[in-house]
């Protein structure tokens, strides 16, 4: 009996895919949809979406994510303005993606 390995990899690989959930675990219907988050990164949230965005762990570990993956970055006033409404994507950026430039603005 002669294994395909190529053919045994790809099947265990469509099992195990077919396993994963449909979307993250965090993230809710009132979340945009992944594409958006460049965009608020850049222009900050709309009205319509600030009050869920700004209060789900999911949106705002999705704009940490973009603040690393990109050049777009909070101001040094918004990191240290504790009233901040994306105050969990700045210290998620700063602890959890160890951003240097962002560590270099916050205020002692």
């Amino acid at each position: 009996m002669q294994i395909n390995l190529e053919e045994a990899i790809r099947i265990a690989y469509q099992r195990e895919f077919e396993k994963m959930p449909k979307q993250h675990s965090q993230r809710t219907p009132d979340c945009p949809p992944i594409s958006a988050y460049l965009h608020y990164a850049v222009d900050g949230w709309p009205e319509e979406l600030k009050a869920h965005a700004t209060n789900c762990i999911y949106c705002q570990k999705s704009l940490a994510a973009v603040w690393s993956a990109t050049d777009h970055h909070p101001s040094e006033a918004d990191i240290n303005n504790p009233n901040y409404e994306n105050k969990l994507a700045v210290e998620r950026h700063l602890n959890w993606h160890g951003c240097e430039s962002c560590a270099g603005k916050v205020k002692k």
